[in-house]
C-alpha cells in the first residue's frame, strides 16, 4: 500500500515513463504524471499529493510559476523543479521565497532523486503533522482558557464566600471573647480591670518581638482571658495553676479558642520547670504563655501589692531563669524603660482637668481595654464634654500631655 504520492509534471511523454519506471520498484509512493502545469493543477485539485517535481522549461508556464501558484493553492504540497534548461535567476527567486523545497538538474542520479523524494515526501507529512499538532494544541488551549476562567470564577466565589464566613466567624469569635470578658467583669470587677492591663502590656511586649499578628491575637486574648477559669472558683483570688486548666477546659469547648486556651493553661509554669501544671520548663512553654505570665505578675506587683515599677522590676528580674524568661524579661524592662522616658517628656494631669486645645502624649484607654483616643490627639470641646459619658473611665486617672493651652 503506497504511504505517498508523488506528482511528476514534464512536457516530454518519454521523462515521465522514466520516472514511472524508476520509482516501480518502491510500492510506498504512488506516482501521478502530468504533461503541463494546467493539467497537474487540475489533478492537484482532486487529489491529496504529498510532493510536486515540475520540469522548470515548459510551454505557457515555466516549473517555477507553477510552483508559486501551487504554494498558494495547495501550501502542503512539498515542491521540488526537476530540469536541464534552468533560468538560474527564476530558480534563485524560488527557493528564496520558500516555493521550492530542492532544485534538481537533468540528468538525474536515481538513488539521489529517490532519496530527495523520500525525503521532501517525509518532510511535508510532518510539517502537516505539526500543523495539525499546532491546530489541536490552540484548541485545547481554548478550551483550557475557558476552563480556568470557568475554574477561576468558581474559586473566586468560593473564596469570596469563604471570606465572608470568615469574617463572620471572626465577628462571632470577637463578640464571644468581649462576652466573657464581660462577664468576669461582672463576677469579679477588679480582675477584669486586671486582665485588661494585663493584656496591653503582654501585647506590647509580644509586638516588641516582633511576632505575627495571630500569635498577638492570642496573647491579648489569652491574657484579657486569663481569670475566666473563676467561674469554677469560690473566691475572687487570683488563678492558681488548678482554675488555670479549668479556664483552658471552658474555653476547649469552642474549637476557635483552642491555641487561646493552651495559653491560659501554662501561663502559671515557671522557667525552671517546678511550676504547674505540667512542668513544662524553658522553651517547652509556649511563649505566649510565658509572656501572659510576666505581664500578669507585673500588673500584679504595682496595682495590687502597690510596688514602684522599678521595684516591681527589680524583684522579676531576680526570678530570671527560674520564674521567668530571660528575654522576655528584657524586653519588659526595655518597654517601661520606653514608657518612663515619655511620661517624663509629658505634663501629668488628671482626666477630670483635661480642657480643649491640650494634647495627649500617649493613648487614652479605658479599663476594659477599649481606645477612647490616641496618642498626639488634640482635645476639642465636645471631645472634653463626652469623657464623662465612659462607664470604665476613671476621672481620677493622671495621662499625659505634650502641650497646654497658654493661661491669658
Amino acid at each position: 500500500m503506497s504511504s505517498y504520492t508523488i506528482l511528476f509534471v514534464d512536457d516530454e511523454y518519454n521523462i515521465l515513463q522514466s520516472l514511472k519506471r524508476l520509482f516501480f520498484d518502491y510500492p510506498e509512493f504512488e506516482i501521478l504524471t502530468a504533461l503541463s502545469a494546467e493539467e497537474g493543477a487540475g489533478i492537484l485539485a482532486t487529489r491529496e499529493v504529498d510532493v510536486l517535481i515540475s520540469d522548470e522549461k515548459m510551454p505557457k508556464i515555466a516549473g517555477s510559476q507553477f510552483v508559486h501558484y501551487v504554494k498558494e493553492r495547495f501550501p502542503d504540497v512539498v515542491r521540488c523543479i526537476l530540469t536541464g534548461y534552468a533560468n538560474p535567476e527564476n530558480i534563485l527567486k524560488a527557493v528564496n521565497k520558500g516555493e521550492v523545497y530542492r532544485y534538481l538538474v537533468k540528468p538525474w542520479n536515481d538513488g539521489d532523486l529517490i532519496s530527495t523524494v523520500r525525503s521532501a515526501a517525509e518532510y511535508g507529512r510532518l510539517k502537516r503533522y505539526n500543523r495539525e499538532l499546532e491546530t489541536q494544541l490552540k484548541a485545547q488551549n481554548e478550551s483550557l482558557k475557558k476552563e480556568v476562567a470557568r475554574r477561576t470564577a468558581y474559586l473566586q466565589k468560593a473564596l469570596t464566600t469563604v471570606k465572608s464566613e470568615q469574617a463572620k466567624a471572626e465577628e462571632t469569635l470577637g463578640g464571644i471573647v468581649t462576652l466573657l470578658s464581660h462577664m468576669i467583669g461582672l463576677v469579679h470587677p477588679d480582675m477584669q480591670e486586671f486582665s485588661s492591663r494585663a493584656a496591653r502590656l503582654a501585647e506590647r511586649i509580644a509586638v516588641a518581638m516582633e511576632l505575627e499578628q495571630d500569635e498577638l491575637y492570642n496573647i491579648r486574648t489569652a491574657a484579657l482571658l486569663q481569670e475566666i477559669g473563676l467561674f469554677e472558683a469560690n473566691s475572687g483570688d487570683h488563678l492558681n495553676a488548678d482554675h488555670a486548666e479549668d479556664g483552658a477546659r471552658l474555653l476547649n469547648k469552642l474549637s476557635a479558642l483552642g491555641p487561646i486556651a493552651i495559653l491560659i493553661k501554662h501561663h502559671h509554669e515557671r522557667f525552671d520547670g517546678k511550676g504547674e501544671p505540667g512542668g513544662l520548663s524553658g522553651e517547652e512553654i509556649p511563649l505566649g504563655s510565658r509572656i501572659i505570665r510576666t505581664a500578669a505578675d507585673y500588673v500584679r506587683l504595682i496595682y495590687e501589692e502597690r510596688m514602684e515599677r522599678s521595684a516591681a522590676l527589680e524583684k522579676m528580674t531576680r526570678g530570671v531563669q527560674t520564674i521567668y524568661d530571660p528575654q522576655v524579661i528584657r524586653i519588659l524592662r526595655d518597654q517601661e524603660a520606653a514608657v518612663k522616658d515619655s511620661k517624663d517628656s509629658g505634663i501629668p494631669i488628671q482626666i477630670k482637668n483635661l480642657a480643649a486645645g491640650m494634647v495627649l502624649k500617649n493613648d487614652l484607654i479605658l479599663k476594659n481595654g477599649v481606645l477612647v483616643l490616641p496618642k498626639n490627639t488634640a482635645l476639642t470641646q465636645s471631645m472634653v464634654e463626652h469623657l464623662p459619658n465612659y462607664r470604665f473611665l476613671n476621672p481620677e486617672e493622671t495621662v499625659y500631655l505634650r502641650a497646654v493651652p497658654e493661661t491669658e
